[in-house]
């Protein structure tokens, strides 16, 4: 919840407004080697002295994929997949009204490889209980 009171020149001003925002999110795993995710966001609009910030909301996806026994990962990402993020704010001081809106026309996409070396066999026992062949079985 924003609220503010404030004296401007000898004029009283104040407001109030409750801000929430969201996040939706999907994980999906297929065939047990691709993993598939989307996110959306959504944050509602807010105020601030003289300022209101108007509401945004964007989505993001990706997927990634396991080879070669898990011993390799391969991984591609897209922010804001449909170019709806955009950030806007309303002035309205009583000597300046005015508002601004900036939007990227972009897309950010990032492609991540990961390579696991060493004795995978070990991590696999771990999360069944076992020992991993550091321990000792009583």
């Amino acid at each position: 919840h924003n609220s503010f009171e404030a004296r401007y020149k000898g004029l009283d001003f104040s407001d109030a407004q409750t801000t929430y925002s969201f996040r939706l999110s999907y994980w999906q795993k297929f065939w047990h080697k691709l993993d598939v995710f989307a996110s959306a966001n959504y944050s509602s609009a807010s105020v601030g002295l003289f300022t209101k910030t108007l509401p945004s909301y964007s989505m993001d996806g990706g997927a990634s994929v396991d080879l070669l026994k898990q011993t390799l990962s391969l991984s591609l990402v897209c922010r804001d997949i449909f170019n709806w993020r955009k950030n806007s704010t309303e002035y309205s001081n009583p000597d300046y009204q005015g508002s601004e809106s900036q939007k990227i026309v972009s897309r950010f996409l990032s492609l991540g490889a990961v390579v696991r070396f060493g004795k995978m066999e070990l991590e696999r026992k771990a999360k069944q209980g076992g020992t991993g062949g550091a321990g000792i079985n009583l």
